[in-house]
C-alpha cells in the first residue's frame, strides 16, 4: 500500500532502493507499526531536490546559501539586476501580472507544482533566511515520514485568530482583508487554536496529490484575502481535510541548518550592466 513515489524510481532507475515506509500514508504506517526510528541508518534523498526563493520589489537581498551537493538553488524575481550570490536566477512565472507584487511572490512559495515541476522535492527559504550547512542530515530526520507537507509551527502563537490580531496591531496588513477573511472562517466553524506556521521554512513533496490540493487552496485564500499567508494555512488544511501536514520545531529557523535574520528592507545589491 505505498503512495505514488513521485516518479523516483523512474527518474533514477530501478537500483534505487526506496525503505519500506516510503510516502505510506500516517494511518497506514500506524495499523503496520512502521516508523523511522525502527530503521538503523535513515535513507539517502533519492528524489530531485531544490532550493528555492522569491525576491520581488526589491524587498530583500538575496543571501549566498551553504550548498548541498546535487541541490539545485533558484531564485523567482522580478529584478534581472539582482546579484546571485550562488543562486539560480530566473524571472517571474507568467500569468501573475494582476496581483500585487507581494501576492505574486506568495504564488510562487506557495506552488511549487506549477512552477518547478520536474523536482520531487522543494526546499522553500524566505529571502531573510541564511542556509548554513549541507541540508541532507535535516531531511532525513523527517522527509520518509509518509507526509508531504512540512512547516515549522509558530514560536510564539497556536492561534490564526489571534496571528490576525498580531497582524493588524503591528500594520502588516492595513486593509481591512484580514478582518473579512477571520470572518469568513468563523462563519465556516473553523475553530480557534487549531495550529499556526511560520512558513518561512517549508519542505514539500510538492507533487503529491494531497499538498497540490492543500497548496491550491491555500493560494485561493492568498488571492482573495490577506498577503499574510500565515492566516490561510491552517484554514487550507482544516477545509480540505488533508492529512498530509507534519509541524516541523519551532526552532527549524534559528538551528544549526538555518538562520533568520529579521530585518527586512534593506537596499539591494545589484550587478551593473556593461
Amino acid at each position: 500500500m505505498l503512495r505514488k513515489s513521485l516518479g523516483v524510481k523512474k527518474r533514477y532507475g530501478a537500483d534505487v532502493e526506496l525503505p519500506a515506509f516510503y510516502k505510506l500514508k500516517p494511518e497506514t504506517m500506524a495499523k503496520e507499526n512502521v516508523t523511522i526510528e525502527k530503521t538503523e541508518k535513515k535513507p539517502e534523498i533519492s528524489g530531485r531536490t531544490v532550493v528555492y526563493t522569491c525576491i520581488t520589489g526589491g524587498y530583500e537581498k538575496l543571501v549566498a546559501p551553504v550548498k548541498t551537493p546535487g541541490f539545485d538553488y533558484i531564485c523567482f524575481t522580478d529584478n534581472p539586476s539582482l546579484e546571485p550570490n550562488g543562486w539560480e536566477i530566473r524571472p517571474m512565472p507568467e500569468g501573475l501580472e494582476g496581483l500585487t507584487k507581494v501576492k505574486q511572490q506568495r504564488m510562487v512559495k506557495v506552488l511549487p507544482h506549477k512552477y518547478l515541476p520536474d523536482y520531487d522535492i522543494s526546499i522553500w527559504v524566505d529571502g531573510s533566511i541564511k542556509i548554513k550547512k549541507d541540508l541532507r542530515e535535516f531531511l532525513k530526520t523527517f522527509i520518509y515520514s509518509g507526509y508531504s507537507i512540512f512547516i515549522p509551527t509558530h514560536p510564539v502563537r497556536s492561534c490564526i485568530y489571534k496571528e490576525c490580531e498580531v497582524v493588524k496591531k503591528i500594520k502588516k496588513d492595513t486593509t481591512d482583508l484580514p478582518d473579512k477573511q477571520m470572518k469568513k472562517y468563523k462563519e465556516e466553524g473553523f475553530p480557534e487554536r487549531y495550529g499556526l506556521v511560520q512558513s518561512n521554512i517549508m519542505v514539500r513533496w510538492h507533487n503529491d496529490e494531497d499538498c497540490k490540493k492543500v497548496m491550491e487552496a491555500w493560494a485561493a485564500e492568498i488571492r482573495e484575502f490577506s498577503h499574510r499567508d500565515q492566516l490561510s494555512f491552517n484554514y487550507a488544511l482544516w477545509k480540505t481535510k488533508a492529512k498530509c501536514f507534519k509541524a516541523l520545531d519551532k526552532k527549524t529557523c534559528n538551528s544549526d541548518y538555518f538562520y533568520w535574520d529579521n530585518t527586512h528592507g534593506k537596499p539591494v545589491k545589484t550587478v551593473k550592466k556593461k
